[in-house]
């Protein structure tokens, strides 16, 4: 690894811890008053990564892709949905944050009107962070149309942190 490529992952590992702090609402307290005195983390942070595989050849209504409990957040740092080149049929997808159901507004992470056979789209590389749900929320998907030949792959990357 050369010296600036150890630099940009160390940047990178930088602006995941930060996003965790904010995402988990750390506060940073002094116990002085002074400029020169540290200022140290009050919370102790925990987080699980994780990926997921998803194949489906039937619509899909609300699905969860990735679950979380009370008192977690989903943090989607990547996902790509491709279609089945034999697919006769160009579903919609949708993808987003949701307690019950995906949603149409606030909350979408990805979304296309008719995905062709053979295509697909994506959001992130899996190093920078595409949405945070909000607390207990999943990560879910809506499609409309029935994907035929090996359907609709959905996969993606993300991290678990507490609330």
């Amino acid at each position: 690894m050369t010296r600036d490529e150890a630099c940009d992952l160390a940047l990178v590992a930088l602006a995941v811890l930060f996003a965790a702090l904010v995402v988990t609402g750390a506060t940073f307290v002094s116990t002085a008053q002074a400029a020169s005195d540290p200022v140290w983390i009050q919370k102790q942070l925990a987080w699980t990564s994780g990926s997921f595989t998803k194949s489906f050849t039937a619509a899909q209504t609300d699905a969860a892709l990735v679950t979380a409990s009370a008192g977690q957040k989903i943090v989607l740092t990547a996902f790509q949905v491709t279609l089945d080149n034999a697919s006769t049929v160009f579903p919609s997808v949708r993808l987003g944050f949701g307690g019950t159901n995906t949603p149409t507004g606030a909350g979408v992470v990805g979304a296309h009107g008719g995905v062709p056979a053979g295509g697909g789209f994506s959001r992130g590389d899996g190093s920078g962070i595409i949405g945070i749900g909000a607390d207990g929320e999943d990560l879910r998907i809506t499609t409309v149309g029935v994907a035929t030949g090996n359907g609709v792959e959905v996969v993606g990357s993300y991290y678990i942190v507490e609330s």
